[in-house]
């Protein structure tokens, strides 16, 4: 079973995660705008943005966070699954230039629905 999991996780993440146009990385907007968990989950990740406050350490630390828990909640696995599985594959280089992107995305997400609330 595991296996199937870690193979689906792959499979997720092939391809060139760091284009900008990524199938992964486009749902897991989703992910932050409530697509997936609903309007609580939502307002919970706006809340948690906002209170990094710009600080790129602190998202660093949110995008990890929220990227792990929606690879797992997609894969049906544990975070600390997921973590591994994302590791193995993508290996530290890459997670930390996906990091990076994912700040800047998570800025923008949170620009736009700040904006619009």
């Amino acid at each position: 079973m595991s296996n199937e999991i870690k193979q689906n996780i792959i499979r997720d993440l092939q391809g060139d995660i760091l284009s900008g146009d990524h199938y992964t990385i486009n749902m897991f907007s989703c992910w932050l705008d409530g697509s997936y968990l609903g309007e609580a989950h939502y307002r919970k990740n706006l809340a948690a943005i906002t209170e990094c406050n710009n600080n790129r350490k602190k998202l660093r630390s949110f995008v990890i966070n929220a990227f792990t828990s929606y690879i797992a909640h997609d894969a049906a696995c544990s975070y600390g699954y997921a973590q591994k599985v994302l590791v193995e594959f993508l290996g530290l280089d890459t997670l930390n230039k996906l990091n990076e992107q994912l700040i800047d995305n998570t800025i923008e997400f949170h620009s736009t629905y700040c904006e619009a609330a």
